[in-house]
């Protein structure tokens, strides 16, 4: 009978630990904060044996454990496994949309924990941040709105790889930059701005920094924004302006020894030289003598270059002389005198005229005006002048105050012939 027990006791005895040998496990045991390569090479990290199952997570103080699983501590979350050496999980960064999940020396210690298969994905969002995390590589398949990496921690980088930098910084140390102060911006349609009262007082960021008066949408003169390159918010408050040619009614090819020196420019001025056309008249010059509210554009029949000395090309100009050539009894573009120029008949001619005879108005060259006509105008005996530049008998007359003239004495001052 007692041997009967005692075989009893010791089938139990063995099959109890049959139970528990079949149900332990070895599982990786690390700390991030003591071993770095918890996160980044698990050859280098030891194994121990567990009785239930593996598990990673990442502790309230960013700290990353790879252990036993008793049980999951409260306040975190636990990726947990029941096979030797399971708890491998990737490791990714974690920032979800802030403005410094854009810029890679402001990424703080915290991560994501992936599933078996995910990897790490950095994501461009629909308005402009950045998202660093696990996913699946399915899910990201615009690359330039997405990246995906397999390896610990390596959605880290700067993305999109061309994202604009600007320089950073504030103070009497701003006006010369310093390439250790280029920082990415938080959103990836920002651009760079440079602001400043004197070379000691600058200021330098991205259009997205918070808190910045130098917004996108800013009007402000003294906020100059660029985008079309990293560092482009590279200026100082004054720099040297250049050599230019500057002169007057001077179409004809100059030469670059006649050039003098620009002005300094302020940060929000450019700096090179302008060729300028106006009725037919050259004029050149340094682009930051402009006046303020003047563009050298296509409108403004301007071109500008941006080296020493280059605005010395031939301009071919029209050298016929104009004069607006109407007459009319209506208040119309020609009382307001902006009907087009037209060349006189008389290619000799160098003089125009326009008055006002009761409810007419006459413009034209001077020499097709009858003899009366002329005296009148030369010697303003009438309301009529004479001007001696192209295009020049432009001045308006009021509608107001007209009276009627006989048909003769019209014909008497006209005996004119209108093109």
């Amino acid at each position: 009978m007692q041997n009967n027990i005692l075989t009893t006791l010791l089938a139990t005895a063995l099959f109890a630990c049959g139970l528990n040998l079949a149900s332990s496990l070895n599982c990786y045991q690390c700390n991030s904060s003591a071993d770095p390569n918890c996160i980044t090479n698990l050859t280098a990290v030891t194994t121990v044996t567990c009785d239930k199952s593996c598990v990673t997570y990442q502790a309230t103080n960013l700290t990353l454990i790879r252990d036993c699983l008793d049980d999951c501590p409260a306040g975190v979350t636990c990726q947990q496994c029941k096979t030797d050496n399971c708890n491998t999980n990737l490791v990714c960064q974690n920032c979800q949309g802030q403005e410094d999940c854009s810029v890679p020396s402001k990424l703080t210690d915290s991560l994501a924990i992936c599933s078996e298969g995910d990897v790490c994905i950095t994501q461009l969002n629909d308005n402009s941040t950045i998202s660093r995390s696990c996913g699946t590589a399915a899910s990201c398949t615009d690359s330039t709105k997405c990246a995906t990496c397999d390896v610990a921690k390596c959605n880290v980088q700067l993305f999109p790889a061309d994202r604009l930098q600007c320089y950073t910084c504030s103070g009497d140390s701003c006006d010369a930059v310093n390439n250790s102060t280029l920082t990415p911006c938080g959103l990836n349609n920002a651009q760079c701005y440079t602001l400043g009262s004197s070379a000691a007082d600058m200021q330098r960021g991205c259009t997205s920094d918070s808190g910045t008066k130098c917004t996108a949408e800013s009007t402000d003169a003294n906020c100059l924004l660029c985008n079309n390159e990293t560092g482009c918010n590279n200026l100082t408050y004054n720099r040297n302006g250049g050599t230019c040619v500057q002169c007057d009614n001077c179409s004809a090819a100059q030469e670059a020894t006649a050039a003098a020196a620009c002005p300094e420019s302020n940060y929000t001025q450019s700096v090179g030289c302008y060729t300028q056309t106006k009725d037919n008249v050259v004029s050149r010059g340094c682009l930051n003598a402009l006046a303020y509210n003047v563009a050298c554009t296509n409108e403004t029949d301007c071109s500008s270059c941006d080296t020493a000395n280059c605005n010395i090309e031939l301009v071919e100009v029209d050298t016929t002389f104009k004069c607006q050539r109407c007459y009319t009894y209506n208040y119309d573009t020609c009382t307001e005198g902006k009907s087009e120029a037209l060349a006189c008949d008389n290619t000799t001619e160098t003089k125009c005229f326009a008055g006002k005879w009761g409810d007419l108005v006459v413009r034209d060259c001077l020499d097709e005006a009858s003899e009366l006509m002329q005296y009148q105008c030369v010697n303003e005996v009438a309301d009529c002048k004479v001007c001696d530049e192209s295009g020049c008998n432009l001045w308006a007359y009021s509608a107001a105050g007209l009276i009627q003239m006989s048909l003769g004495l019209i014909m008497g001052l006209l005996i004119i012939h209108f093109v």
